[in-house]
């Protein structure tokens, strides 16, 4: 496995910074080969992912993240030269421990900040699909939706035999796939949404 160890000198205190980088000449193979750092996230990808072999970096992100509260342990940089994959690559990293539907995996937007990836499970490994290099990181989404502007207010009362009952929900990071996930009841009555 190709690994470059570079020591950086702090230019303020002089101690120095140890960084590790994976490189690695991908493409060649036929068959889909994963590249690890670590023990904790692995790349995925053969020839027919790429339209001609290249060098591709893969190492740990230092420093802060936005929203970096919810990235469990470390997220990990997938570089290359401006290439684009002919077909999806797939990463993956063990399910940790206390496992939940809310971990997945994110992609770190230049602009917006995380955009979730929801994970499939396999062979205990959580897996997904990208369609592109940039930084990932397993996340744990730890907010609960919001719902705003419901109508009627709880302070109403309605006296229609057809009332009008809407809301807003928003979730800012795994987001809400569709109305399955939602549950609604009326006077502890369960209504279809």
């Amino acid at each position: 496995t190709p690994l470059v160890r570079f020591e950086i000198m702090a230019a303020d205190n002089g101690v120095p910074e140890t960084k590790e980088v994976g490189i690695f000449l991908i493409g060649r193979e036929k068959s889909e080969t994963a590249y690890k750092i670590g023990n904790d996230f692995a790349l995925t990808i053969g020839a027919d992912n790429l339209y001609s072999p290249s060098y591709v970096e893969l190492n740990r992100t230092g420093g802060w993240l936005p929203l970096s509260k919810n990235v469990v342990e470390n997220s990990y940089e997938v570089k290359a030269p401006i290439i684009p994959l002919a077909k999806p690559m797939k990463i993956s990293c063990p399910v940790p421990s206390g496992f939940s539907e809310k971990f997945g995996f994110g992609y770190l937007a230049q602009k917006t900040g995380w955009r979730w990836i929801e994970p499939e499970r396999e062979n205990g490994l959580l897996t997904a699909s990208v369609g592109g290099f940039g930084t990932y990181g397993l996340l744990k989404d730890t907010e609960p939706p919001s719902v705003r502007k419901i109508v009627p207010s709880s302070d109403k009362t309605i006296n229609s035999s057809y009332p009008e009952i809407s809301c807003f929900i928003d979730d800012d990071l795994s987001g809400i796939e569709d109305d399955h996930d939602i549950t609604i009841f009326l006077d502890g009555e369960w209504l279809i949404p």
